[in-house]
């Protein structure tokens, strides 16, 4: 299950997210690319309507300059072509209008929806980075509770063969990793909370430009009805224009007769309603343009808050950033610190167990030199037996106590010779089989861990702790009786 774990399966995950993450990242470059053409191209037709509308607009002034002349000179055919001319002028920048308008429209919408999806791909690369950073967290926690318990049994160890300084390393060593621990876990419920943060803001933005979004539709709406209403009004008064330029034909041809005065009568008659008509109709047209006009002034309204509640919420987003950033800091700087003082610790140790090592060694030396002095006590005594041998010897001129001394003498050195021996081999055998013996445990608890992992990972635990047992007996009745 280990193995599952933090094996293969989670670095294919880490590689697959980090795969995710790449093609989200270009997808979000080239959105935002299209992003910037739309925007071109929104500009571009701005610039046309601009100029289409000054273009309009200098022809209708000329048209209205033709007016007040021909007024002046009271041309009244002429003044009815004018007018014509002037409502085809305002029919075709009226269409003109319409066309820039439903483009806009077009444009604004792929313009939302664009946004929209790089907000999704936003939300999809924080999902995408807070499961990364889950599973980095996760096995950072597995490779930390393996190094646990293997801390754990290494204490269980020492804690039979009764080693204190090895006891109290692994000690800090364990109070180091719960310290890492507990720094993970909040790192990672920090990140999850700053995610969390950033997913309700994005979430919040998304809804408002909907809003926005279905605002901008609505107005858009209300202005091609407007625009429509129009072009029918400026039909309206092309067709009452055409009857008055019939109207006026009719009066200005000259007949006689009582029939054709009536007549005329009445076609004056008519000629006043249409022109009452056609007044009526360019009120409507006026206020209908100032309709146009606050309609318009309401999208800019629109478009720049929705500007405004952008940079806000980018400027919102950057700071949780920045504190994220900051808390990251921190965070580091405190692991540091753990790290330096794990240092010092160590090399506090180190400095401990050299010195331990320093006294055993003088100890060991002292012992050597307990018995060099035994040694060398021992050969004073037989030189001076010697001596005192050879005066006996110069005193008493016999030869068989002087054989009989000279066998004394040689026994007495092989005595010596024999406890030098003796003492060289206790010394020599004793630690020779002691480091002997040790590795031999060594070796030999090494086996016994293997099989504690083989046949754990096997689920054989009755076989493990029999030989455990049995190994743990074996090895006191072993000591015990060396």
């Amino acid at each position: 299950m280990f193995r599952k774990l933090t094996g293969a399966n989670a670095q294919i995950g880490l590689q697959n997210c980090k795969l995710l993450l790449l093609l989200l990242l270009l997808l979000f470059l080239l959105l935002l690319l299209l992003l910037l053409l739309l925007l071109l191209l929104l500009l571009l037709l701005l610039l046309l309507l601009l100029l289409l509308l000054l273009l309009i607009l200098l022809l209708l002034l000329l048209l209205l300059q033709l007016l007040l002349l021909l007024l002046q000179q009271q041309l009244l055919l002429q003044l009815l072509l004018l007018l014509l001319l002037q409502l085809l002028l305002l029919l075709l920048l009226l269409l003109l209008l319409l066309l820039l308008l439903l483009l806009l429209l077009l444009l604004l919408l792929l313009l939302l929806l664009l946004l929209l999806l790089l907000l999704l791909l936003l939300l999809l690369l924080l999902l995408l980075l807070l499961l990364l950073l889950f599973l980095l967290i996760l096995l950072l926690l597995l490779f930390l509770l393996l190094l646990l318990l293997l801390l754990l049994q290494l204490l269980l160890l020492l804690l039979q063969q009764q080693q204190l300084l090895l006891l109290l390393l692994l000690l800090l060593l364990l109070l180091l990793l719960l310290l890492l621990l507990l720094l993970l876990l909040l790192l990672l419920l920090l990140l999850v909370l700053l995610l969390l943060l950033l997913l309700l803001l994005l979430l919040l933005l998304l809804l408002l430009l909907l809003l926005l979004l279905l605002l901008l539709l609505l107005l858009l709406l209300l202005l091609l009805l407007l625009l429509l209403l129009l072009l029918l009004l400026l039909l309206l008064l092309l067709l009452l224009l055409l009857l008055l330029l019939l109207l006026l034909l009719l009066l200005l041809r000259r007949r006689r007769g009582r029939r054709r005065r009536r007549r005329r009568r009445l076609l004056l008659l008519l000629l006043l309603l249409l022109l009452l008509l056609l007044l009526l109709l360019l009120l409507l047209q006026q206020l209908l343009l100032l309709q146009l006009l606050l309609l318009l002034l309401l999208l800019l309204l629109l478009l720049l808050l929705l500007l405004l509640l952008l940079l806000l919420l980018l400027l919102l987003l950057l700071l949780l950033l920045l504190l994220l950033l900051l808390l990251l800091l921190l965070l580091l700087l405190l692991l540091l610190l753990l790290l330096l003082l794990l240092l010092l610790l160590l090399l506090l140790l180190l400095l401990l167990l050299l010195l331990l090592l320093l006294l055993l060694l003088l100890l060991l030396l002292l012992r050597l030199l307990l018995l060099l002095l035994l040694l060398l006590l021992l050969l004073l005594l037989l030189l001076l037996l010697l001596l005192l041998l050879l005066q006996l010897l110069l005193l008493l001129k016999q030869l068989l106590l002087l054989l009989l001394l000279v066998l004394l003498l040689v026994l007495l050195l092989l005595l010596l010779l024999l406890l030098l021996l003796l003492l060289l081999f206790y010394y020599y055998y004793y630690y020779y089989y002691y480091y002997y013996y040790y590795y031999y445990y060594y070796y030999y608890y090494y086996y016994y861990y293997y099989y504690y992992y083989y046949y754990y990972y096997y689920y054989y635990y009755y076989y493990y702790y029999y030989y455990y047992y049995y190994y743990y007996y074996y090895y006191f009745y072993y000591n015990y009786f060396y």
